[in-house]
């Protein structure tokens, strides 16, 4: 069954599934929190759309959700975000979520999909195997000391 309900906030939802799902990913650094304003600044960002993100939901609660990122005037799609809330890791929802949108980008049109891992979340790097993600060099982050 299908429930619908209104929320006052319902960024706020998925603010609060992203942050429970990114505490404890496993990380070669430590994952900086982020505050709901950036979060909300980065969902206002030219190169990601509502209508190309997708949530699982249990009940009325998120607690899955994958998007794409849609560079504007074109070029390599990515998957901007996929995780899980801690108490539905491994039901295999983060593959149905990731699938979702890669049909859609199949349905639009797009040629590849890239993404990218730290090479210690194990979990993430099997699904993206299985769904055909290929290795590519690796590439470094840098954090500017506060």
């Amino acid at each position: 069954p299908i429930s619908v309900h209104a929320v006052e906030d319902p960024c706020r939802e998925l603010y609060e599934a992203w942050t429970e799902s990114r505490q404890d990913v496993p990380r070669s650094h430590e994952m900086t929190p982020i505050s709901y304003e950036t979060f909300r600044a980065w969902h206002r960002s030219p190169d990601f759309r509502e209508d190309r993100q997708w949530i699982a939901l249990d009940g009325s609660r998120i607690v899955e959700m994958s998007f794409l990122k849609y560079p504007p005037a074109g070029g390599l799609v990515w998957t901007g975000f996929t995780g899980s809330v801690r108490s539905h890791r491994g039901r295999g929802i983060a593959r149905a979520v990731k699938m979702e949108t890669l049909a859609q980008a199949i349905e639009l049109g797009v040629a590849s999909v890239s993404t990218d891992n730290d090479e210690r979340n194990a979990a993430m790097l099997h699904i993206n195997e299985e769904l055909g993600y290929s290795p590519r060099p690796a590439f470094a982050d840098y954090e500017k000391d506060r």
